[in-house]
C-alpha cells in the first residue's frame, strides 16, 4: 500500500440525523468510502432518530452497496436509528 491509502483508509459513514438534507451528506459519504477500495464499510449511527423519508434513503442507499455495509451503534440510536441500526 501507498502512504496515501493509509491516510484514507477506511471511511467511516457518521448517522446522526435522519432528514433530507442529511440523505444527500449519506449518499455522497457512502460513495467516497467506495472509492477507497475498503472492503467493508462502517456506519456508525448516533441520534435521537428523524424523518422515515430519510430513513428509507439511506436503507436503499445501502442495500445497493458494492461492498458490505456494518452499521455500529456509537451512544444512542433512537427511532429510525433504531431501525437502521437493525
Amino acid at each position: 500500500k501507498k502512504i496515501e491509502d493509509v491516510f484514507t483508509l477506511p471511511k467511516i459513514v457518521w448517522v446522526n440525523n435522519f432528514d433530507e438534507e442529511h440523505l444527500e451528506d449519506f449518499r455522497e459519504d457512502m460513495e467516497e468510502a467506495h472509492q477507497t477500495g475498503q472492503e467493508i464499510i462502517p456506519v456508525v449511527i448516533d441520534s435521537f432518530g428523524g424523518s422515515a423519508y430519510g430513513l428509507l434513503g439511506m436503507i436503499s442507499i445501502i442495500e445497493s452497496a458494492r461492498v458490505p455495509v456494518a452499521t455500529v451503534l456509537h451512544s444512542k440510536a433512537m427511532s429510525a436509528g433504531a431501525i437502521l441500526f437493525c
